[in-house]
């Protein structure tokens, strides 16, 4: 083997495949001989490597980058020199295909985010750059050109046949019926691989993918209606306030009329500055940027004229929201009904949880994923969502290890499946009121862990409804009923966008005691001040106040002072609990 191809530090079979591509794409620019003379020697060590050669993950990864380069210097190739490397990316391409259900041998198993839901796209990539591949010489395959094409089609959007769910494979990680996906910012791990067969498949076919297949466009769109207003993401289960503009990977395939909206989010996502410990997640891959960015200087950029909120009886996740600026009130609610395989999100224990943005702050937040700080608890149990929890008062729960309460929230389910699936009872939408009204049965809560669960003595059955009058405030409504007492608690988590960051004496980020990261706000219960930031973290306090009156005062990112009064009936007594 050649020393330049199998000797570099940067061996991995991925890498390796990037730089050809690279390479193809830079002959393809420069029409330059070089760089097709060069790519011709990767591509014939095409799934050679010291590193990770055996690894299906990035043998799948590999195989986009190596069909893109052979189809930018294909052209240059002499007919048997075309012959051998036509063979070498066909023989990669179906062991590829193979590992995917692992020879038929696993018909069970999907993971979307961490390998399924990169590998079909880079399958069906290599698909199209062979699809006049006869197979001269009679090779052995499983597969074939049409059937790897299938992984990022029929596959992929109507039926895996690749497996024994009877369902699409991008319904494991995006809700079909909105788009949104299912994990969070595990989006993340698959929209570059999206992207590019997107961008292939429109190609070849000369008109957009989303005129075949519309849950595509859903999916990669989404950012437009669940961004808080200020155009920063919502925490849903592993997501964070980050910036998303991703979207510039799909914008040149949308309909011209859509365009405008997509811009608009884009243009907000990337110029916003207020949170200035955030970040901007930019996954799309440059090249992919560099060929199929359009000019868009003359589309008009302007928010969605037709909706504001998004509510769907089938969604996983449902957006209040009364306009499109940074001042707007949004709340969401998390109305999950799939199963995904995935401990991630299935015992993300979220069910009917909400998260509230007004008057430019967050005000109630979700945790999202906390695996940075403290505790590391993921942001997977009760104390980190707006919720509801019960306590038995027959047979009390222990203290638990999490929130030092003995109160337990509803067990949501785990990779094995949904414990306590949802459904949309009522949807409504008028000019002066809109309101959702969803119902499910408690069966089990939390128990000792995030991933065991405790059996209750008898379901619990609960609906929580969420009214919006004039797009002014919110009214949530829960009912919960069972044939014995339980006492339930409400949890709410008041925060703010306004933070004092961890730092030490010399002015680090750093974890030391010295100044203790928290948001900034002043809670008041019943009318008296709470030093709620002096109490020891994770700590069940009582106030000994009861009350239907909260009130938590906090500065937005814009210098503004926000008042947010939360009122409860009936009157009850109050606990804090100072968490992540």
């Amino acid at each position: 083997s050649d020393p330049a191809w199998t000797d570099s530090a940067y061996n991995r079979l991925l890498y390796r495949s990037n730089y050809v591509r690279d390479l193809g794409l830079m002959y393809q620019i420069t029409k330059e001989p070089q760089y097709a003379i060069k790519a011709l020697e990767g591509l014939d060590y095409i799934g050679i490597s010291t590193v990770s050669a055996n690894s299906r993950f990035d043998r799948a990864l590999a195989l986009a980058g190596y069909a893109i380069a052979y189809d930018c210097i294909q052209p240059t190739l002499d007919t048997t020199t075309d012959e051998r490397v036509r063979d070498k990316l066909a023989i990669f391409t179906d062991v590829v295909y193979r590992d995917l259900n692992e020879d038929g041998t696993n018909l069970a198993y999907v993971t979307f985010a961490d390998y399924h839901g990169q590998a079909y796209p880079s399958v069906a990539i290599a698909g199209m750059a062979l699809a006049d591949f006869t197979n001269p010489n009679g090779l052995a395959f499983v597969g074939s050109p049409t059937e790897w094409q299938k992984c990022g089609t029929d596959y992929m959007f109507e039926d895996d046949l690749l497996h024994n769910h009877h369902r699409p494979l991008i319904s494991f990680g995006f809700d079909e019926a909105s788009g949104k996906h299912l994990l969070g910012s595990y989006k993340w791990y698959v929209i570059d691989d999206f992207s590019q067969w997107f961008q292939v498949y429109s190609h070849v076919m000369d008109h957009s993918i989303f005129l075949d297949y519309p849950v595509a466009k859903l999916a990669f769109t989404s950012e437009t209606w669940e961004s808080l207003p200020n155009g920063y993401h919502n925490n849903y289960v592993t997501s964070g306030n980050v910036k998303d503009p991703n979207m510039k990977g799909f914008v040149n395939l949308l309909p011209d009329a859509e365009k405008g909206a997509a811009l608009w989010h884009i243009d907000k996502a990337t110029t916003a500055t207020e949170l200035p410990y955030s970040a901007m997640y930019a996954y799309i891959p440059p090249y992919l940027l560099y060929m199929t960015y359009e000019d868009t200087s003359g589309i008009v950029r302007a928010p969605p004229s037709d909706y504001t909120s998004v509510l769907n009886p089938d969604a996983s996740y449902q957006v209040f929201r009364s306009d499109w600026t940074k001042e707007a009130s949004w709340l969401s609610l998390v109305t999950f009904d799939v199963t995904t395989l995935s401990n991630r999100d299935s015992a993300h224990h979220d069910q009917l949880a909400f998260e509230y943005y007004s008057h430019g702050d967050l005000l109630l937040a979700d945790a999202g994923e906390d695996k940075s700080v403290l505790g590391k608890y993921y942001g997977m149990y009760d104390i980190h969502h707006n919720t509801v929890a019960v306590e038995d008062p027959q047979t009390p729960y222990s203290v638990s290890s999490w929130s030092d309460s003995t109160a337990r929230g509803f067990f949501k389910g785990s990779s094995a499946g949904l414990d306590m699936p949802v459904t949309v009872d009522t949807i409504l939408e008028t000019d002066w009121i809109e309101a959702l009204s969803v119902s499910t049965t408690a069966t089990k809560v939390i128990g000792t862990t995030w991933s065991a669960s405790q059996r209750l003595s008898s379901p619990i059955d609960y609906e929580r409804t969420v009214l919006f009058p004039n797009k002014e405030y919110f009214v949530v409504v829960d009912r919960l009923g069972g044939s014995e007492p339980w006492i339930y608690r409400s949890i709410f988590r008041p925060a703010s966008l306004s933070i004092t960051p961890t730092e030490d004496e010399n002015g680090d980020r750093a974890y030391t005691e010295n100044e203790v990261g928290h948001v900034n706000g002043a809670l008041t219960v019943g009318g008296s001040t709470v030093a709620w930031n002096n109490l020891p973290y994770k700590d069940e306090t009582s106030t000994g106040t009861v009350t239907s009156d909260v009130r938590w005062t906090t500065t937005n990112p814009y210098g503004q002072t926000v008042e947010l009064q939360l009122f409860t009936a009936p009157a009850a007594e109050v606990l804090i609990n100072k968490h992540v």
